[in-house]
């Protein structure tokens, strides 16, 4: 993922995350939407991919959007490597 600021320098101690996550249900979401997860469930994702190491933290429908996303793009280059 291209990420739209400048990446930490290698030899910095910062690390940069990116949490892609539904509604969360608080105060001023009350009532509207459906399928939001409670902030602590948010949170604890949050900071279990970070203790993970990962870059980029799915929550969510995003998260299964993304692993859609990854099977389509690897049946359409399988698709080309064949010729169909």
């Amino acid at each position: 993922m291209s990420y739209p600021y400048p990446e930490p320098e290698r030899s910095s101690s910062t690390s940069g995350h990116v949490a892609l996550l539904p509604q969360v249900d608080i105060d001023t979401t009350r009532g509207r939407g459906k399928g939001k997860i409670d902030a602590e469930t948010a949170a604890s994702q949050i900071l279990n991919g970070i203790a993970k190491g990962r870059a980029e933290i799915d929550m969510g429908a995003m998260a299964l959007l993304r692993r859609i996303l990854r099977m389509s793009l690897a049946l359409r280059s399988e698709r080309i490597m064949i010729g169909c």
